[in-house]
């Protein structure tokens, strides 16, 4: 089964966040997810270390996103 994430995100893995992190807005909150939640802890810490001071894990993951229902992107 092909996954997406979530409409209007930025796609960006973890192992590639620091290269990539300019490519975030500084101002609104930064959500961070993954599939169960549990990266994505790593990821609000690589941010809050590289300024951002608003970030946070999005609780379940993209497993709680699906069993939702909520809609996904896929490209």
């Amino acid at each position: 089964m092909a996954r997406g994430h979530i409409p209007g995100a930025i796609h960006i893995e973890l192992g590639e966040l620091a290269d990539r992190a300019s490519e975030l807005p500084q101002g609104p909150p930064t959500a961070v997810t993954c599939s169960h939640g549990q990266r994505s802890s790593t990821g609000v810490s690589l941010l809050q270390r590289l300024g951002f001071p608003q970030v946070k894990s999005m609780t379940g993951g993209m497993t709680a996103w699906r069993r939702a229902r909520l809609p996904e992107q896929r490209e």
